[in-house]
């Protein structure tokens, strides 16, 4: 009856990982994964919208304006008598403003384009990033769904050996009743990182919009990843970060905005051409009038436009310095992170697979106890885990490092040993090592 109900039990448990293998979800790979969601994002398309919007105000800052056309005619009758006469009127009025501010309001358009370009360049790599970053933690969740799988298996059939033990006499029902209780725990710890793995998975899908709702993600997080020193890193965020091209450029923009306002304190010359016909006369007439800004003087725009400008440059300097500590954080973190996961994969987890591997043997052999067994199980599965969170820490890092330096991102989920990059933005490549 004990082992009916044990047969029972194990057979529930294994379900968790039987119900995977028969469903066999689509694979793909991490670059058609990230390309398919980048191609799909509202947020890129907003950005190239609004590049396009500036763009056309360029066009129209750089076009004169148009002169205005008047065509009437005038009806006019003799109060006291039965006279009357039309006549034609036509006018044209072209009001032409001077370079001092025709100039500036081109030079503000082109910022303009400036900034939605820099905003376009900074969405884009912000948008990668964090798909980047979804990959990297769909990655994550597939291995240590992996881990704990690995360890629910063992764990049954550890389980089995143990029931036929207590059937025997060989052993005590206490050893098979904590089998159980350690199966059930590894077997509710397999559920969460199942579920994880298809949340991951379902709002990847849905970001996407064209991929099915279960899949699984091809490879795994690899151990080498790219790196620079500081002073190159910081270097290249100050010259190629997107944000702080944009903040250069509303910079140039509030620049120009303060020019024009200032070249507005001018009068305006408006020229006016007239022609008008009656019955017995034709009149024609030229005029050239200034508009004048006599209470005003754009005193209170050229006071906005100097703090607005004072305000960016300060922004500018601001993110700059932002950057520039985010950088050497990041690198510094990245190092730690990579330094910690080799530092696990090259002796604490091969210490935890040999004592593991010892411990089932002298279980199995009846030399040691359930307990010193399920405590090397639970160690290699922690170092385990523990060294997977390196190792995915270490990629969160290095998306970040990427996306603040303008990085050239290369694959995924790392890059493969001995591979290096090429070319005037190469950088170099830390080589995973063998255990």
């Amino acid at each position: 009856m004990k082992v009916c109900v044990l047969s029972a039990c194990l057979h529930s448990s294994l379900l968790l990982v039987g119900a995977t293998a028969f469903s066999a979800p689509p694979v793909i790979s991490p670059e058609v994964l990230e390309q398919q969601v980048l191609a799909a994002f509202p947020e890129i398309t907003a950005a190239q919208a609004a590049l396009e919007a500036a763009e056309g105000e360029l066009k129209a800052a750089r076009l004169l304006p148009d002169p205005v056309l008047e065509v009437g005619a005038l009806h006019s009758r003799e109060r006291l008598g039965a006279a009357a006469a039309t006549r034609g009127l036509g006018a044209v009025a072209w009001e032409v403003p001077l370079p001092w501010s025709y100039r500036p309001g081109k030079a503000v358009a082109a910022a303009g384009v400036r900034e939605a370009a820099g905003a376009l360049a900074r969405t884009q790599l912000e948008v990668r990033a964090r798909v980047r970053a979804l990959v990297v933690e769909l990655a994550a969740a597939q291995e240590r769904v992996d881990i704990v799988s690995q360890q629910h298996q063992l764990t049954a059939e550890l389980a089995q050996l143990m029931a036929l033990r207590v059937e025997l006499g060989e052993s005590r029902e206490l050893e098979r009743l904590r089998l159980l209780v350690e199966l059930e725990r590894v077997g509710r710890e397999l559920q969460l990182a199942q579920a994880e793995v298809q949340a991951l998975a379902g709002v990847l899908a849905r970001l996407a919009g064209r991929l099915p709702a279960s899949f699984r993600l091809e490879g795994r997080l690899g151990g080498s990843v790219p790196g620079l020193e500081d002073q190159d890193l910081v270097a290249r965020a100050l010259a190629q970060n997107p944000i702080l091209a944009e903040r250069e450029a509303q910079v140039a923009a509030a620049r120009a905005r303060l020019s024009l306002v200032s070249g507005e304190r001018s009068p305006t010359v408006v020229a006016r051409w007239e022609r008008s016909e009656d019955v017995d006369t034709r009149s024609q007439a030229l005029s050239l009038s200034f508009r004048l800004p006599l209470w005003n003087a754009n005193r209170g725009q050229r006071a906005a436009a100097a703090a607005r400008l004072r305000q960016v440059q300060a922004e500018l300097e601001a993110s700059q310095r932002e950057v520039a500590a985010a950088v050497r954080a990041a690198a510094e973190r990245l190092r730690g992170a990579l330094q910690v996961a080799e530092r696990l994969r090259q002796t604490a987890l091969p210490l935890a697979q040999r004592a593991q591997e010892l411990s089932d043997f002298s279980l199995r052999q009846g030399e040691t106890s359930l307990l010193d067994a399920l405590d090397a199980r639970r160690s290699w599965q922690a170092v385990a885990l523990e060294e997977l969170e390196a190792r995915r820490q270490l990629h969160l890092w290095r998306v970040e490092l990427e996306s603040l330096a303008a990085l050239p991102m290369g694959p995924p989920l790392g890059v493969e040993a001995g591979v290096k990059a090429e070319g005037p933005n190469a950088y170099q490549i830390v080589q995973e090592e063998k255990p």
